[in-house]
């Protein structure tokens, strides 16, 4: 055991919990200086696998074995490896890892390894969509082994570029700007509010995924009860809406503690709630609880009256709709000539002009009644 650990073989004494003997004792198969990732149980005699640059080492039926590239060749860095909730192995058995734009395929018979230029981020794999590879605008799908079975199948996202892909309980998730998509057998799209700044999804593995963004991260996934017509932190410029509820059995749905009654839907499971009070300007909570079980969310109603057209559009145009600023036709900076670009950097746009690192080169006009004005319309709800 110290002979191991001195020859850098042993790492011990590994937590994994809080409890003063929740640790174990790592021993690496010889050759191996330092794993890169590692997947399975390794406490317990399940499967398990090392992977580094220099091969795999798997753990089957009690015994390690050691599987690796041609003799005299390495993998590329290993920076990636795929599992499902946790668990090593991928569709059809194997494993799935890789880096940059290198996608290695093994299992106990063969081994095969694709270079995709256009790849963008690591595989995922999930039983329901066999495996899957972001490509900029682009998924590329393969049943199981992958494109020896058949060419890898595109799908496009139309709004841009994919920012990361997850999975979990089998179910696909992809976020392309601010929208989230998921894929268990047919595509939708989720209907959430993401983070802001959200460029990073983590599979959870009792289901969902994490959205995380600048400084907040949120987890969305399947709930026994369904919303329509409000979301969690939604913003809100009338003081009613209509919502809709499925859920199974009889809804109570109550804002801020008082309940409300709804109408039964023409579908089972349906329940109306037409012109929903919602209160008056503030943060209020709503509750939702039937037979299935429960949801509770938060949300914003809002007082202001400064819009974009005749208050924010004009400071804008003013100060920084130049080509060297963030102007229609600017090159290298973030275009901010339409209302929704402002919308959707709301949160950026406050934090710039409030700290003073916007706008850049501010004359003897700018003062802080623009700022208030900026600041005002964000908190007001970003009126048109």
């Amino acid at each position: 055991r110290d002979e191991l650990a001195a020859a850098g073989r042993a790492k011990l004494a590994v937590p994994y919990g809080d409890a003063p003997r929740r640790h174990y004792d790592l021993f690496l198969p010889e050759g191996v200086r330092q794993p890169s990732l590692f997947c399975g149980d390794l406490e317990r005699d399940g499967q398990a696998a090392l992977v580094n640059a220099e091969g795999i080492y798997e753990r089957a039926a009690g015994q390690w074995w050691a599987l690796g590239p041609d003799e005299g060749e390495r993998f590329e860095d290993v920076e990636w490896l795929a599992t499902v909730d946790g668990a090593c192995a991928a569709p059809g058995g194997g494993l799935w890892f890789g880096e940059d734009r290198q996608y290695v395929r093994v299992d106990a018979s063969s081994m095969a390894i694709f270079h995709i230029a256009e790849a963008t981020g690591p595989a995922v794999v999930g039983e329901v969509f066999g495996v899957a590879i972001p490509a900029r605008d682009q998924l590329l799908f393969a049943r199981e082994r992958g494109p020896d079975d058949g060419e890898w199948t595109p799908v496009t996202f139309a709004k841009g570029v994919i920012e990361s892909v997850g999975a979990s309980a089998n179910v696909l998730w992809v976020l392309v700007g601010n929208h989230l998509y998921r894929y268990d057998g047919e595509w939708g799209e989720a209907d959430v509010i993401l983070p802001s700044g959200a460029d990073r999804l983590l599979a959870h593995a009792a289901g969902g995924v994490w959205a995380v963004g600048d400084d907040q991260a949120c987890h969305i996934g399947e709930a026994p009860v369904r919303l329509r017509g409000i979301r969690p932190m939604e913003h809100f410029l009338t003081q009613t809406t209509d919502v809709v509820v499925e859920s199974a059995g009889e809804v109570v749905l109550a804002v801020d503690g008082e309940p409300t009654t709804g109408v039964a839907g023409d579908e089972p499971g349906l329940w109306v709630f037409s012109q929903l009070p919602l209160g008056g300007p503030g943060w209020h909570e709503l509750t939702v609880t039937s037979d299935a079980g429960s949801r509770r969310l938060s949300y914003r109603v809002m007082a202001g009256d400064v819009s974009w057209e005749i208050d924010v559009q004009p400071i804008y145009e003013d100060h920084c709709a130049s080509s060297s600023c963030h102007g229609s036709d600017s090159e290298d900076t973030v275009d901010l000539s339409t209302y929704d670009a402002w919308f959707d950097r709301a949160i950026d746009i406050q934090n710039a002009v409030v700290t003073g690192r916007m706008p850049r080169d501010a004359g003897d006009e700018w003062n802080g009644d623009l700022v208030a004005t900026i600041v005002d319309w964000i908190d007001g709800g970003m009126q048109p």
